[in-house]
């Protein structure tokens, strides 16, 4: 499968897509910071998108996929009066969205050791072909 069509226009939010969503985002102002993710070019499938979610237990993360966005939800509030004296992991609730292009879907999910990874397949109608002149 050759994904090299997809590299030259690549953004942390628009699977596929071309830079028109990356400044849709600055415009409304997304957090870009939280929680922090890798978008991974698997060669042979598609794409994994891993979100590092420490502290979040998997029933207060909530993955939905719906008319091109992906998006991922975490609902959790540290509950308990502590006094940090450095205060680096964050519980705060976030919102992330994934645009993805047409053709790019979502295949499964996973949780483990605190990161959420979100496997993406390309379908053919996105793959290069060579046409065959008649």
């Amino acid at each position: 499968m050759n994904l090299s069509l997809f590299r030259k226009d690549f953004t942390p939010f628009s699977v596929g897509f071309d830079r028109f969503f990356q400044e849709v985002d600055s415009i409304l102002g997304q957090d870009n910071s939280y929680p922090p993710y890798n978008i991974v070019e698997d060669h042979e499938k598609g794409y994994i998108i891993e979100i590092a979610l420490a502290g979040f237990p998997k029933d207060k993360i909530e993955v939905k996929f719906h008319k091109g966005n992906l998006t991922v939800k975490g609902k959790r509030k540290d509950t308990e009066e502590r006094k940090y004296l450095h205060h680096g992991i964050g519980y705060r609730q976030f919102k992330r969205v994934f645009r993805l292009a047409n053709g790019v879907e979502v295949q499964s999910s996973s949780f483990e050791n605190g990161i959420l990874r979100i496997n993406l397949a390309v379908t053919e109608e996105l793959q290069s072909k060579t046409i065959e002149i008649n």
